[in-house]
């Protein structure tokens, strides 16, 4: 019986860490450009560890939420698929039934992305 629940439970938690890996699910979108420009472009938004601004002018800069200083000040172009291309990182946002969260390329995993935060710059 233990061998039963401890081989249930596996098969539990390789389910619920693949779906927190998957790619988009079928009640989520991707958000257009003008979307992305409208809701995540000049307004700080955060992320799970950090947050971030993507300014107007083509500029972006992040801060780790453990530290005191932004980590610098980069700049991006957004493609008119409603893509920012940062220097390192690409960041792709989708919308579901459970808010924002956004693709980020360097690392290959999906994050959730928390706009309209105070600014933690």
């Amino acid at each position: 019986m233990r061998t039963a629940l401890r081989v249930a439970a596996s098969v539990l938690v390789v389910a619920f860490v693949a779906g927190c890996m998957k790619d988009t699910g079928q009640d989520e979108r991707k958000l257009t450009a003008a979307e992305v420009r409208e809701i995540f472009i000049g307004t700080p938004w955060h992320g799970p560890s950090g947050a971030f601004l993507f300014r107007e002018d083509g500029t972006y800069t992040y801060k780790d939420f453990a530290s005191s200083t932004p980590r610098g000040t980069w700049d991006y172009e957004m493609t008119a698929e409603g893509v920012i291309e940062g220097e390192t990182t690409n960041y792709t946002f989708y919308e579901g039934p459970d808010g924002y969260r956004y693709f980020h390329s360097r690392s290959s995993q999906f994050y959730p992305a928390e706009p309209n935060k105070p600014d933690f710059m």
